[in-house]
């Protein structure tokens, strides 16, 4: 992922994008079902983040599942100047995923829905390092992502003209990835496309737990 470009592209179309996905989770029951099970079993275990939020629905959503205590985090401006407009009540800023400005153990949950789908390989191994450095131990990573291999361009969003890379992750691999950066794997699920909802791909969904140690560092 090239930061610049991907905030760029975003930032292009962000309006667009709040417009068309602001009630994109009403179509998809198996999203809300693994967002409840999250905000049920983490909203009372510290701050819970939102990674790559959007436009906000995401974490509009874990709130009115009873998380008091969340913020929602993006890289572009844009889709937080959304965020803040649409759900006003809520806490948004922006922040980079592969450089956490937090302390270590500073959330007791984190969440990335689609969050990582800009990531190459290294750049997943950064995140999830910096994913564990910032959670509490024992705290709580779900991810979602498009399962598949390679890479697809998209030149165009939603009648916008911007560019950005899609990357395609296969779940073994990722899972590996995970465990690897100190985290152990408590779920893992596949489900098929919504038709007509959203692009056609599989969806993977790993849910995991942060340890107290990395390999021999502390």
């Amino acid at each position: 992922m090239n930061t610049e470009s991907t905030k760029a592209f975003y930032n292009a179309t962000a309006a667009a994008y709040a417009q068309n996905f602001l009630d994109e989770l009403n179509h998809k029951p198996f999203d809300r079902y693994l967002l409840q099970r999250f905000a049920r079993e983490n909203k009372d275990k510290g701050k819970m983040g939102d990674l790559g939020c959007g436009p906000g629905h995401t974490t509009q959503y874990l709130s009115e599942q009873g998380v008091a205590d969340i913020v929602g985090i993006d890289l572009s401006e844009k889709m937080i100047e959304q965020a803040r407009m649409h759900f006003p009540t809520i806490p948004f800023e922006t922040g980079d995923m592969l450089a956490f400005d937090k302390p270590d153990q500073h959330f007791g949950s984190l969440i990335g829905f689609y969050a990582i789908v800009h990531f190459q390989e290294e750049q997943l191994k950064n995140f999830f390092e910096e994913a564990h450095r910032v959670l509490k131990p024992g705290g709580q990573l779900l991810i979602s992502f498009h399962i598949g291999d390679g890479m697809k361009r998209v030149d165009e969003l939603l009648g916008v003209k911007a560019s950005a890379d899609f990357y395609f992750h296969e779940v073994d691999p990722m899972i590996e990835r995970m465990t690897a950066a100190g985290f152990s794997i408590i779920d893992m699920m596949i489900r098929y496309p919504y038709v007509g909802k959203e692009f056609e791909s599989k969806r993977g969904y790993l849910l995991a737990t942060s340890q107290l140690t990395i390999g021999n560092r502390q």
